[in-house]
């Protein structure tokens, strides 16, 4: 499979690799527990900044010790065989959560995370293939996260008491949540999801 992307032409190799042809070249390739520090590292002082804490700093805390969890995919995003970027996803029944998806500071407003982005649904259509949806979960401070997912057409999921007795993705996803105390979700977090019929359009 190939797109265009920008100048650059995406391919799809061994349906896990994604080259772009141009001046630089681009990969994208399934993570190794020894990649876990340069992950850390390119989250950096991210949520300091927006004044949250968060466990992804920690490798000895979830999502780093979910590393030999089948259900997971870590996937990094290298330039010049350099890392600037990783996402990790959950597959859940017929719903794809998206847990983390970082570029590296330097390499913000290149089009990198559309591109992880796109990869995170083709890796969880191929993971997960009754796939009925995709969701996240968004701080609210996180204001210019929110614009890029909305910029591909995510939508804010009410966490209404009653959607975990769906049957549908979001369902799935809510009733998941539950099952670990965590529904509705903590104050500060919304849940955005987008169906696999309107992702179909642009992969």
């Amino acid at each position: 499979m190939a797109g265009q992307h920008g100048n650059c032409l995406m391919k799809i190799i061994d349906g896990s690799s994604v080259i772009l042809d141009s001046k630089e070249n681009y990969s994208l390739q399934v993570a190794k527990k020894s990649d876990i520090d340069i992950m850390i590292n390119i989250i950096g002082d991210f949520y300091d900044r927006l004044n949250i804490y968060n466990s992804l700093l920690d490798k000895d805390k979830p999502p780093w010790i979910w590393f030999s969890d089948d259900s997971l995919s870590f996937k990094l995003l290298l330039l010049n065989n350099k890392v600037c970027g990783f996402f990790i996803a959950r597959h859940i029944n017929i719903n794809t959560h998206l847990h983390s998806i970082f570029i590296k500071k330097e390499y913000q407003g290149n089009g990198f995370g559309g591109i992880l982005l796109k990869e995170y649904w083709r890796d969880a259509i191929r993971n997960n293939p009754n796939i009925q949806s995709f969701t996240l979960h968004m701080h609210k401070e996180n204001i210019s996260a929110a614009s890029f997912y909305l910029k591909y057409n995510y939508k804010k999921i009410l966490q209404n008491p009653l959607l975990v007795n769906e049957t549908n993705g979001f369902g799935k996803w809510a009733q998941n949540c539950k099952e670990k105390d965590q529904w509705p979700l903590k104050k500060g977090v919304d849940l955005y999801g987008i169906l696999i019929e309107e992702v179909r359009k642009v992969i």
